[in-house]
């Protein structure tokens, strides 16, 4: 039953990672928590930038939460709480 349960939140995790990487915004580089964005002067026609607070997560991001995954889904298969049969 735990081992079911176990490699549930695993698969559940690496998904879940998977899906959130994606979604907020999926950038193949490091993660960031602000974003530059360029904006036009309304009076002058200028472009200039503007950094706005947001997290993007990275492929730091990816790694940390597949790896997770995987070493929950590694510890069932290690041999722990099982009754010996005599």
């Amino acid at each position: 039953m735990l081992r079911r349960t176990l490699r549930h939140v695993a698969i559940l995790t690496i998904i879940g990672t998977l899906i959130a990487w994606a979604v907020l915004g999926a950038d193949r580089g490091w993660s960031k928590t602000s974003v530059t964005t360029m904006q036009t002067d309304a009076v002058t026609g200028l472009e200039f930038p503007t950094i706005i607070d947001r997290f993007v997560p990275g492929v730091d991001f990816l790694f940390t939460g597949v790896l997770a995954g995987v070493v929950l889904l590694g510890l069932t298969f290690l041999p722990f709480g099982q009754s010996s049969n005599k």
